[in-house]
C-alpha cells in the first residue's frame, strides 16, 4: 500500500500546522524546529476538576411543568421553567486540559535551515525532521508508542553538538522534580478527587546529566529522549508508573522502540487501502491543498484525506485509552473550544462513523467503555429526572461519564437522547464484527436499557406516541406570531432515534437465546403508536411537530435527517417520497448556507453518499478540504477552531461512496432468522476517480470486500466473509444476486 505522507519545507509556526502523533492515551504535536524543537504533550485523562452530583433538585418536577407549560402552549413559561429548575447545578462540565510542552534545545548554529524538510508518515505513524545547517546535517525522528506506552524521539546529527530537554506547562503551577538522578519531571498533585498527573522525561546520551530543570549532554551526535505521562485517574502511583514505563523503552531502544510501534501501528492502518491510480505532485501538503483550493485535481489528496482520517482515529483511540473527544487527543490549552468534552449530539459519535467500514473495531472500544460508566451514572438521571427505567445521557459527557444536563445553553441543554445515539454504535459493532459473546454481555444491556428509558420517556399526544420535553439540537423554530421556540414535543430526530434503538433491540433479541419477551412486547406496542416522519411545505423533512419555520434555514445541524444518516429507516428505495425529501433539506440548507463548519460539511458529505449521488459527495469532499482544512490537514470549527469530528465523518462519507450495506436495517426482524445483508458496490463512484482499487472495507454481515475499477467501470470484485451469512449482492448496473457463503470463504463475483 501506498505510504502517504504529510510534508513541508519549513516549520509549524502553530498548532495547525504541527504533525500529530498518538497511541491512544497519549498524544504529541511536533513542530519541526531547528534549533529548539517543540511538542506539545497530551495525556487522555488530565482533565480539570472533579466528579460531582449536577442534578437539579428540582429537575422531576420541573421537568413536568415544563411538558405541562408545552401541552397547553406556554412557551416561555416552559423556557423559563427550563432554565431554572430542569438544568444541570452547576451546569458546567469540567474541561479536558493539556499536558506540559516538550522543550528540546540543538546547538546547531544560527544559519537558516536549508534544505529543510518535515514529514508524518501515515503508515508508520513517524514525524520526521532533517535539515542543514552550519556545516551539519540534523535528523529528528518522533513516535508515540502503543506498546510501550511513551513518546520517543530520536536526534542525530553529523558533528557533536549540545542538547537541552526540559517540560514545560503553562498557565497553571506545576511541580519540577527529580525523579531519579536521570530523570527530571513535572508533577501537578491537585485537590482529592481531581485528577493528579507527572509528565516524565529521560535523555540517554554521552555524559547525560541533569542540570537544573533539564535533561543535558554536552557533545551528543546520538540522543534518545523519552517521555512518560501517567496519572492518578489509572494509576495510584503515576511517579512509579512513569518510572516503569521509562525503564522498559530505554531497554528497547530507538531501534526497539521504533520496530515494535511500526509493526503495531501497521497491523491497523494496513488493514484498509484506498488507491485512486494517479500521479502525486511533487509540492508540500499545504501547498497541494493550497491549489486544490483554487480548484486543480488532485485525488491523491483526497484519498489522503481519508487515510488520514483513519490515522488520525487510530491515534486517538486505542483499547484502554479513552474515545477520542473533540479534539482528539489533541490540546495545547488549559480550557479548550467547548472544553474538548465528549459532545454526543453529533460531534462524538461521528468521531467513530468509519471504525468499523475501515477494519478498526478495536479503535471503538474505548467508546463502549465510556458509555458503560455513563449508562451506571444515567441510571440515577433516568430515575432522578424523568421517573424512567433505562439510563439516558445529555448533550455533553466527560472524564467521569457524567449524564446530567450541561451547559445553560437552552438549545442543546435540554436533550436526554444522547445516551440512545451512542447505544446504536454498539449494535454496529455487533452487526460487523458478529461477536456473540459482545452482543450479550455489552450490547444488550446497552440496547435495552437505552429502550426502557425511551419507553418510559414517550407521552401520548392526540393518540400517537412522542417524546417531551425536547428540542432539535441547537436549531430554533419560528411560530406563525413570530414567537421563537426551542423546547417542543416530538421532534422529529428524537422519533427517529427512537425507531432505531428500537429495531436495534428486536434485530439483537433475535440472536440471543433468551430475550426479553415482555419488553419486545413494548416496543412492537410503541412502535404501532410513533408518529411518522412528514413532509413539509418546502418539500423538506419536517423537523418539529409541526411544520414551523427555522431561525437558521442554513443551520449547522441537519438533525431531522437522523433517519436517513446515519440511521436506516430512510433509504431511496424503501421509502422514495422521505428519500426526496431528504435531498430537499439538504438543498434547502446548502441555498442558506449550510455546512458552514467541518463536522456539518462532512455530514452533508454522507447524506450525499447515501442518496448515491457520487458528484455532489465528490463536490461536498472538496468543499470540506477546500475551506475547513488547517495546513496539516486538521478539520476546522469556525474561526479556525480544530474538531477532530471533521476528519473522520469526511472518511467515512467517502467511504460510503464505495460500499454500501444498511439497507436491509429498515426490516424489523423476526424470529431468529439471519438478516439477508444487501450490498451495494461502488453505488456513487465519482467521475473524477475513474480508476483505482479498495481493500480491506468491512460490511455489516462481516464481509470484507476488494474492488477494482477502470473508466468507471468494475473491473474486481472479492468477497471474504468473517462469518457465514446470507448476502445480495448489487454490482452497477446490474440485478442484485443472491449469495450465500461460510466462514473464512472468499468467492469473487465479477473480473
Amino acid at each position: 500500500m501506498p505510504d502517504r505522507k504529510l510534508w513541508y519545507a519549513k516549520p509549524a509556526n502553530r498548532f495547525l500546522e504541527a504533525l500529530p502523533l498518538g497511541c491512544g492515551r497519549l498524544g504529541a504535536l511536533v513542530y519541526g524546529k531547528p534549533g529548539e524543537e517543540q511538542v506539545s504533550l497530551n495525556e487522555d485523562s488530565i482533565w480539570a476538576g472533579s466528579p460531582i452530583d449536577r442534578h437539579n433538585v428540582d429537575g422531576a418536577e420541573s421537568v413536568a411543568r415544563v411538558r405541562r407549560a408545552l401541552l397547553d402552549g406556554k412557551l416561555d413559561e416552559a423556557h423559563f421553567i427550563a432554565r431554572h429548575g430542569w438544568f444541570g447545578t452547576p451546569p458546567r462540565q469540567n474541561p479536558y486540559q493539556c499536558g506540559p510542552k516538550l522543550k528540546v534545545q540543538v546547538d546547531d548554529g544560527r544559519d537558516p535551515a536549508e534544505p529543510y524538510r518535515r514529514e508524518l508518515s501515515l503508515a508508520e505513524a513517524i514525524a520526521t525532521t532533517r535539515y542543514q545547517r552550519s556545516g551539519g546535517e540534523y535528523l529528528r525522528e518522533a513516535l508515540c508508542s502503543h506498546p510501550d506506552q511513551v513518546f520517543a524521539m530520536r536526534i542525530k546529527s553529523s558533528k557533536p553538538v549540545r542538547l537541552a530537554a526540559s517540560l514545560e506547562r503553562r498557565g497553571e503551577e506545576g511541580q519540577s522534580v527529580r525523579l531519579d538522578a536521570r530523570t527530571v519531571a513535572t508533577r501537578y498533585e491537585a485537590r482529592p478527587g481531581a485528577v493528579s498527573w507527572v509528565c516524565a522525561l529521560r535523555l540517554i546520551a554521552p555524559g547525560a546529566a541533569l542540570l537544573g530543570e533539564s535533561a543535558t549532554a554536552l557533545a551528543a551526535e546520538e540522543a534518545l529522549l523519552l517521555v512518560a505521562i501517567r496519572t492518578s485517574f489509572r494509576e495510584a502511583d503515576p511517579v512509579g508508573a512513569c518510572l516503569r514505563d521509562l525503564s522498559s523503552a530505554e531497554k528497547l531502544g530507538w531501534a526497539g522502540l521504533r520496530e515494535r510501534h511500526v509493526a503495531d501501528h501497521r497491523e491497523l492502518y494496513g488493514r484498509l487501502n484506498l488507491d485512486l491510480e494517479c500521479p502525486t505532485p511533487d509540492l508540500p501538503t499545504d501547498r497541494r491543498l493550497e491549489a486544490l483550493r483554487q480548484g486543480a485535481k488532485d485525488p491523491d489528496l483526497e484519498a489522503t484525506f481519508v487515510d488520514y482520517g483513519r490515522y488520525l482515529l487510530i491515534a486517538s483511540s486505542r483499547p484502554g485509552s479513552l474515545p477520542a473527544n473533540l479534539q482528539g487527543v489533541w490540546n495545547e490549552e488549559l480550557t479548550p473550544p467547548w472544553d474538548a468534552k465528549y459532545t454526543i449530539n453529533i460531534n462524538t459519535e461521528m468521531n467513530y462513523w468509519p471504525a468499523e467500514a475501515a477494519g478498526l473495531g478495536e479503535c471503538h472500544r474505548p467508546l463502549f467503555d465510556l458509555v458503560e460508566r455513563m449508562a451506571a451514572n444515567g441510571a440515577e438521571t433516568a430515575k432522578r429526572l424523568y421517573g424512567a427505567e433505562g439510563w439516558c445521557a445529555h448533550h455533553n459527557t466527560d472524564l467521569w461519564a457524567d449524564t446530567a444536563p450541561v451547559d445553560d445553553y437552552l438549545p442543546a441543554t435540554t436533550w436526554p437522547f444522547g445516551g440512545a445515539w451512542l447505544a446504536l454504535h454498539f449494535a454496529e459493532h455487533w452487526r460487523h464484527g458478529g461477536d456473540a459473546v459482545f452482543l450479550k454481555d455489552r450490547a444488550w444491556p446497552i440496547l435495552s436499557g437505552a429502550a426502557r428509558f425511551i419507553l418510559d420517556y414517550l407521552m401520548e399526544v392526540d393518540g400517537r406516541l412522542v417524546t417531551g420535553p425536547s428540542i432539535s439540537p441547537e436549531n430554533t423554530y419560528i411560530l406563525p406570531d413570530g414567537q421563537r421556540g426551542v423546547l417542543t414535543l416530538g421532534a422529529t430526530m428524537d422519533r427517529q432515534i427512537a425507531d432505531e434503538v428500537f429495531r436495534a433491540v428486536l434485530e439483537a433479541s433475535a440472536a440471543l437465546a433468551d430475550p426479553d419477551s415482555a419488553l419486545l412486547a413494548r416496543i412492537r406496542a410503541a412502535m404501532e403508536k410513533m408518529l411518522p416522519p412528514a413532509i413539509g411545505k418546502h418539500g423538506q423533512l419536517v423537523e418539529w411537530l409541526s411544520d414551523f419555520e427555522e431561525a437558521e434555514p442554513g443551520h449547522r445541524h441537519i438533525s431531522q435527517l437522523f433517519g436517513f444518516y446515519p440511521g436506516t429507516s430512510i433509504t431511496p428505495r424503501g421509502t422514495p417520497e422521505l428519500a426526496g425529501a431528504v435531498k430537499a433539506t439538504i438543498d434547502r440548507r446548502r441555498a442558506h448556507g449550510g455546512g458552514q463548519t467541518g463536522w456539518s460539511a462532512a455530514w452533508l458529505l454522507n447524506h450525499a453518499a447515501r442518496l448515491e449521488d457520487g458528484e455532489e459527495a465528490h463536490r461536498q469532499l472538496r468543499a470540506l478540504m477546500a475551506a475547513q482544512c488547517a495546513p496539516n490537514l486538521m478539520d476546522l470549527h469556525p474561526p479556525g477552531i480544530f474538531q477532530i469530528d471533521g476528519n473522520l465523518g469526511g472518511a467515512s462519507g467517502v467511504l460510503e461512496l464505495f460500499v454500501q450495506s444498511h439497507e436491509s436495517l429498515r426490516r424489523i426482524p423476526e424470529g431468529t432468522g439471519a438478516i439477508p445483508w444487501e450490498i451495494r458496490i461502488l453505488p456513487a463512484l465519482p467521475r473524477a476517480w475513474p480508476n483505482g482499487s479498495l481493500s480491506g472495507f468491512r460490511t455489516r454481515g462481516g464481509l470484507v470486500i476488494d474492488l477494482a475499477w477502470q473508466a468507471g467501470k468494475l473491473t474486481h470484485c472479492a468477497l471474504t466473509a468473517t462469518r457465514a451469512g446470507a448476502f445480495r449482492i448489487h454490482l452497477p448496473g446490474k440485478d442484485g444476486q443472491g449469495l450465500t457463503i461460510k466462514a473464512g470463504e472468499t468467492k469473487k463475483i465479477m473480473g
